[in-house]
């Protein structure tokens, strides 16, 4: 965890890793979720090990509204997103 927070950057606090959200009744599970200290934002990291598909931005889409909806204060900044992929790549 060390170094993959040195390599995003300074500035993120650890929130938690499986961190639950209830949307609509369903359990949603953020892979990562950071507080990004100078941006005032959640930053919530996606990890895949298979190749980028359409249906991985749509899901993010919901994660991103429902950090606001629920977690969101008013002095924050909307949330950012990540996709990480074992080959190095990002999205």
């Amino acid at each position: 965890m060390k170094d993959f927070l040195i390599e995003m950057g300074r500035g993120f606090a650890f929130v938690g890793q499986q961190y639950h959200l209830d949307v609509g009744g369903g359990d949603y599970y953020l892979d990562l979720l950071f507080y990004h200290l100078r941006l005032r934002c959640y930053v919530i990291v996606d990890l895949k090990v298979v190749p980028f598909v359409p249906e991985f931005a749509g899901k993010m889409n919901l994660y991103l509204s429902a950090v606001d909806d629920r977690m969101r204060r008013p002095s924050f900044s909307l949330p950012r997103r990540r996709f990480y992929h074992p080959s190095g790549g990002q999205f």
